[in-house]
């Protein structure tokens, strides 16, 4: 009996696949337990330059440069939170860009994505360096300029720190998208008044001079933001369309191959870097009168009459042609 049922029972049926996420994704994981561990290594080892330079942040104190009193040391651990900080906003975009295009991940690898936005994070906090440096020295003079680019860079070391717990909850909480861009921005919100304020204590003497900040500030950190968001978007946009056009090698076209070279399947083929194998599924092949005739078919009785192709009229008036010669 058992048996009988046993060849009755399916061997199984194919099962839907799980769509990608974050959150088991082993890479990512092993990303944010580096980002932990570094953490806490350059915390156990600097933690007082780090409190120090908290204080000079806020309290605009005048001091010499960090660069010429911090040992290498603090320097290297500096240049690791920096990087934590490009790794963690990398995560960030990944997440996002995960959210709002999930076919992304469909056509390219994760951790090359990943890979793409921490260097995208990089590149962007490098050029924002190279700005601020070009013009201090047009506008302003060397203390400074110094003493804005030593804030900076303490911003950046502790939002890495912030970014830490922040990657976490979208990251492995089902946080809906919309309250992710709600904390994402109050975060960023944050962090460019502090920007203000310091840029305030620094270059903002009277108030022709902070109506100038202003406009300084808006073209120096706003629309950089716009600007990365637009580049982020286009350059998934163009992944998608390249990376899925990999994947497919031979196009096949049911008609009959063009006589012409100018035919825009030419063009096709030779931008995307396909082939493409015509094939004609249909063959259209004159009736005679006689058999025309045979079908009992009245033209008069249809409403229209639909031609395929342009060899489907010539055989029509040749059949027409045919018949009118035999019945004048």
């Amino acid at each position: 009996m058992m048996s009988w049922l046993a060849a009755w029972i399916p061997g199984g049926a194919e099962g839907v696949p799980i769509p990608y996420s974050p959150r088991m994704d082993d890479g990512i994981t092993i990303v944010l337990l580096c980002c932990f561990f570094l953490s806490a290594y350059v915390l156990s080892r600097s933690r007082r330059f780090l409190l120090q330079l908290v204080k000079d942040f806020l309290l605009h104190r005048e001091r010499t440069s960090i660069f010429a009193t911090s040992t290498a040391g603090d320097m290297r651990y500096l240049l690791l939170l920096i990087l934590q900080t490009c790794i963690l906003s990398g995560v960030c975009i990944f997440n996002y860009c995960n959210d709002i295009q999930p076919e992304l991940v469909h056509h390219v690898p994760p951790f090359a994505l990943l890979g793409l936005y921490i260097g995208i994070s990089l590149l962007y906090l490098f050029l924002k360096w190279i700005l601020y440096s070009v013009l201090g020295w047009i506008f302003f003079d060397e203390s400074t300029t110094t003493l804005w680019l030593e804030s900076y860079s303490t911003l950046l070391y502790y939002l890495g720190f912030t970014l830490f717990p922040f990657v976490l909850f979208i990251v492995y909480f089902d946080l809906s998208l919309q309250l992710t861009v709600i904390i994402g921005l109050i975060l960023a919100f944050f962090t460019k008044i502090l920007m203000f304020y310091k840029w305030f204590k620094l270059f903002c003497s009277n108030l022709h001079g902070s109506f100038l900040l202003i406009l300084y500030f808006c073209a120096l950190e706003i629309m950089p933001c716009f600007m990365l968001y637009q580049g982020v978007i286009q350059l998934n946009d163009y992944l998608i369309i390249n990376f899925r056009t990999l994947k497919i090698k031979k196009v096949l076209v049911s008609q009959p191959k063009p006589a012409s070279e100018k035919s825009p399947y030419y063009d096709i083929a030779e931008k995307y870097g396909v082939k493409i194998d015509f094939r004609p599924f249909i063959k259209v092949e004159s009736l005679s009168a006689k058999e025309f005739r045979q079908q009992k078919v009245s033209i008069l009785d249809h409403t229209a009459v639909i031609f395929t192709s342009r060899h489907a009229i010539d055989h029509l008036f040749s059949s027409l042609y045919g018949i009118a010669r035999n019945n004048p």
